[in-house]
């Protein structure tokens, strides 16, 4: 008997607003109005969504009691009393449904009373399909107030606050799960040859310190901050990135923190059973005096593992050392230089640093600083080997991963961040820019 009222309802709309328009439809696109007839019907869609699924989740909540009963005795849920609440569906349109609410629950529960939110699998009062679009603008728009420009020239309500607010609810709901949510179903590195590449980039903050001003207002410092990433890819057989495999973006600013994430990720991705594992890098000893031990933790050989200095930043630090010479060797620095280039090439920085020890008298301590970088990652500089094996020799992947997930949404000017906010955004606009935004949503929504 319900559907056949909702079927009543539905024929009605369609008689008044579809049908009763036509005439009017017609008459536009006859005048030329394309642009006016397409707005037009797109707004009696919305319209028609929203008729249907509120008339749907009203009896899908009816139906659902027994289901949620269940579910509230496994959890410990008592007291369950029928109660009205919101649901924010696709368009943006609020939906009243009544379902059970728990007036009793256990200690230490963090989930909805109401039942239906952890059925429907929603999160702050949003559905799945209305926080995926919110978020997904919401991380890739250059603003949160460009992403609700766009929301609603697509004809979807939003509110700027609830807009930013439920992109932070979305990413800390993700929070501590990020590896496990960004797998799809059976993914693995198995027989795959990985490169990992790892740097820094930067984001300014929003720190409070218990001040205010003379207004009354609390005050805040902008100091910038080092997030540290990492990406995980896959290289064909000509040391070309594969590009039929998704990438993996992580970003946190710890150092710990952000090798932890990795090897989540690298163990739920059968890591132990991967060909080859390259690590691309610069210099940083944070990274060096981590991940190769994390990686034999997980189970990887260790004659697979190639540690690889970036050559780029290597080849800065040459010039850097020519750029420093003695000024009686000006004239044969042009030469110097391109000896030292081809030194390194072929991994022979050892011949740059005695070389330098004739050149240099008394060094200053830059030199010897550079001096010192060349000499402790002469194993990582191994370039004309890398490239015979079709790996990698420069960090490339990584530093197009820091410009497009950091800088181009997170480093903009007059933007400030509060750290426990834009890690969780880091994460969101990675997983947008790898593709994998609806592997993320399917497992959200089975979790």
């Amino acid at each position: 008997m319900k559907h056949l009222a909702i079927i009543a309802k539905i024929n009605e709309f369609i008689q008044e607003r579809l049908i009763g328009q036509l005439e009017d439809f017609t008459e536009e696109l006859t005048e030329g109005g394309l642009y006016t007839f397409e707005s037009g019907l797109s707004g009696v869609m919305v319209e028609f969504y929203n008729l249907v699924a509120g008339e749907v989740l009203a009896i899908s909540a009816q139906r659902s009691v027994g289901i949620l009963e269940a579910k509230a005795r496994e959890q410990r849920l008592g007291k369950l009393e029928r109660r009205s609440m919101s649901v924010q569906i696709k368009t943006g349109h609020y939906v009243q449904v009544e379902g059970l609410y728990a007036k009793k629950v256990p200690d230490g529960f963090a989930g909805s009373r109401h039942l239906l939110a952890s059925h429907w699998k929603m999160i702050s009062g949003a559905s799945p399909a209305y926080y995926s679009a919110v978020c997904m603008l919401g991380v890739l728009s250059p603003s949160f107030e460009v992403a609700g420009k766009i929301l609603d020239l697509q004809g979807i309500a939003y509110n700027l606050d609830r807009l930013r607010q439920l992109s932070h609810r979305v990413a800390k709901h993700c929070q501590g799960r990020q590896a496990e949510l960004s797998r799809d179903v059976g993914e693995s590195l198995k027989g795959l040859r990985v490169v990992i590449g790892i740097d820094g980039g930067r984001t300014r903050m929003r720190e409070y310190k218990g001040k205010k001003n003379a207004k009354g207002n609390a005050t805040f410092e902008t100091p910038w901050r080092e997030p540290k990433m990492f990406v995980i890819d896959v290289l064909n057989d000509e040391g070309i990135v594969n590009r039929h495999k998704l990438p993996i973006y992580g970003c946190l600013f710890g150092d710990d923190e952000l090798m932890a994430l990795l090897a989540s990720h690298l163990q739920g991705l059968d890591i132990k059973h991967a060909l080859q594992v390259q690590v691309v890098a610069d210099g940083a000893p944070w990274i060096w005096n981590r991940v190769f031990d994390m990686l034999v933790s997980l189970g990887v050989q260790a004659e697979k593992i190639v540690e690889t200095v970036d050559y780029y930043h290597a080849v800065q630090y040459v010039h850097k050392i020519v750029q420093g010479l003695p000024q009686k060797f000006a004239r044969q620095s042009a030469c110097l230089l391109k000896t030292f280039k081809q030194w390194l090439w072929e991994g022979n920085t050892k011949a740059i640093v005695e070389k330098c020890g004739e050149l240099f008298k008394r060094p200053r301590k830059e030199i010897i600083t550079y001096l010192g970088y060349l000499d402790k990652n002469q194993k990582r500089m191994q370039y004309a080997e890398y490239q015979d094996k079709k790996l990698m020799c420069g960090s490339g992947i990584v530093e197009s991963g820091i410009r497009r997930v950091i800088n181009l949404r997170f480093k903009n000017a007059s933007a400030f961040w509060k750290q426990s906010n834009v890690e969780g955004l880091y994460f969101l606009r990675g997983i947008l820019l790898a593709f994998r935004w609806n592997i993320i949503i399917n497992n959200l929504i089975k979790s």
